[in-house]
């Protein structure tokens, strides 16, 4: 009589837990020792309908900046697929690696919604901890110590058993929204699902990288590409169509040869959706350094005076809305004249 798995007792009964205080046991004792136990017992296998894929190699997505091309490396160390589909992604980490938060949690995202997997859950296991997480929901579904497994070991099954895994599967095609990073902007994730040219999105991500570090490098504009190409299903399209971004921000941006940033061009406004308090502080410490260069301190009506033609593109701010941005990113010098905060005191973002 075959016993069906959740019938089954729950693995790693007789795991020594002490040994992940061993500098030996590493990120590869924790897959063959931790994980690769658990999955057989939940009911995978390296072959047959409800299969482990090990460390499959996705293709490698880039986008080229100028002569220099920028690999994505995206190999995830186990895909559960049932029937051929994939419907999990599980990544091992070492014990002393953090899963709960951070990177490598946005790692195994990145994972999860590349245009090659698109899976409603994944993750991460560091031998101590388990946890799980859906694409759509930033705090995770579940999360246990695996020293007490066989506590949750309903609650794996529930979501990791095979035929329980099976069931995301018609949802896979929703649009994936980016809980693991800044939240975006729900306009921009309209304009990929309603077809909208991929340029729209290339300029406001361009821009929106320019205003939040006032003036951005090439890495930096790439990697938040590539990144938004990954989170909205459209990279193959961007390294395809815009693999040399070069000429594009030569065109429409300015170019600083010392700093090697581009920023928005002399008294142009930014043409797509910022919000209002970054476009106000970007246009203010933009007016605050020129003048700094010619050792000049506004005053507060000049500073609006100057920077409120640059904001007439969308919601147009109150002075007491610059006031509080100026507040932020300068220093009064005598009675009623502004200059940015010097030196380590500076907290631009």
């Amino acid at each position: 009589m075959t016993t069906s798995v959740a019938d089954r007792p729950a693995p790693l009964q007789d795991f020594n837990f002490g040994l992940l205080d061993s500098p030996e046991f590493k990120e590869d004792s924790v897959r063959e020792e931790v994980i690769l136990p658990l999955l057989k017992a939940i009911g995978y296998a390296a072959s047959g309908p409800n299969k482990i894929v090990r460390s499959k190699g996705l293709e490698h997505p880039f986008l080229t900046v100028g002569s220099k091309k920028k690999p994505i490396t995206l190999i995830p160390d186990y895909l559960l697929t049932v029937d051929g589909n994939f419907t999990v992604v599980l990544d091992a980490k070492a014990p002393r690696e953090e899963i709960k938060t951070g990177d490598n949690v946005e790692q195994v995202y990145s994972y999860a919604i590349h245009p090659e997997i698109r899976v409603e859950l994944f993750g991460l296991c560091n031998g101590r901890e388990f946890i799980l997480f859906d694409v759509h929901q930033k705090e995770p579904i579940l999360y246990f110590h695996l020293s007490e497994l066989r506590h949750y070991w309903d609650d794996v099954l529930k979501y990791l058993a095979p035929v329980k895994a099976a069931t995301q599967l018609p949802n896979r095609l929703r649009s994936v929204a980016a809980p693991f990073r800044k939240v975006r902007n729900p306009k921009t994730i309209g304009k990929i699902a309603l077809g909208a040219p991929v340029m729209d999105v290339v300029m406001e991500t361009i821009e929106s990288v320019i205003a939040m570090h006032h003036g951005a490098t090439l890495e930096q504009i790439n990697d938040e590409l590539v990144i938004r190409g990954l989170e909205l299903g459209f990279l193959d399209i961007l390294a395809k169509e815009y693999a040399d971004l070069t000429p594009l921000l030569m065109e429409s941006f300015e170019f600083d040869d010392k700093t090697k940033v581009y920023n928005l061009r002399k008294n142009r406004k930014f043409k797509t959706h910022i919000p209002l308090e970054l476009r106000v502080r970007y246009f203010v410490v933009s007016y605050l350094k020129r003048l700094e260069h010619r050792h000049e301190h506004p005053t507060f009506d000049e500073i609006v005076l100057n920077i409120m033609p640059l904001l007439k593109n969308g919601a147009t701010p109150e002075d007491q809305t610059i006031l509080k941005v100026l507040e932020t990113v300068a220093e009064r010098v005598g009675t009623d004249r502004w200059r940015l905060i010097q030196g380590d005191q500076q907290l631009l973002f």
